[in-house]
């Protein structure tokens, strides 16, 4: 009998890789502070301050940033047994939207 209840797994780094997508100056500064300013406020603060745009253009910057550079690792998912998942990450509030597109949300 199996007695795993549930798993937890970090994000970026352990499910999730990062590609080599080519990202501009603005977005290479945006990326830069991903795990280092985790609070959505506070990054939309310091990143309106810095790169003069308004927050609906920072944050499409952003969603285009995690569209881009970040790719499920390929596991064979449909092969586990059903299990609560939990996933831990200091990023922002957008990558619930790009976890919701993945696989892994199935």
């Amino acid at each position: 009998m199996n007695n795993i209840k549930a798993i937890a797994f970090d994000l970026v780094g352990v499910l999730v890789k990062e590609n080599n997508y080519s990202l501009s100056g603005n977005e290479k500064l945006l990326e830069s502070k991903f795990g280092i300013i985790n609070n959505n406020s506070e990054f939309y603060q310091w990143a309106t301050q810095v790169i003069h745009k308004p927050k609906k253009e920072i944050e499409l910057m952003l969603r285009n940033i995690v569209l881009n550079i970040y790719e499920l690792r390929e596991l064979n998912y449909d092969q586990l047994p059903p299990f609560k998942l939990a996933i831990a990450s200091n990023h922002l509030s957008i990558i619930h939207d790009w976890i919701n597109q993945t696989q892994i949300r199935h």
